[in-house]
């Protein structure tokens, strides 16, 4: 959409390791999918940056956690 990132549909990718910060500089993004892979850590707080523009987020299965109530409440209105 005019060149920006809109959705990342990244589940069952065998992805490892953190959650980017940069997940939160992507102004545009509506879907964002990673459930069922094998991301690990805490949940960067710049994913507080996408409430008002995700209409959909899965983070299932995955070893994901909050580090403070703000992320964990962040997280749970994606």
């Amino acid at each position: 959409e005019n060149g920006h990132v809109t959705q990342l549909l990244l589940s069952q990718n065998e992805l490892r390791g953190l959650l980017p910060s940069l997940l939160g500089t992507l102004p545009q993004l509506r879907q964002l999918q990673l459930a069922d892979n094998h991301l690990t850590g805490n949940a960067p707080l710049a994913l507080c940056e996408l409430i008002d523009t995700i209409q959909f987020a899965s983070f299932d299965n995955n070893q994901i956690t909050a580090e403070n109530a703000q992320i964990a409440q962040c997280l749970n209105q994606l």
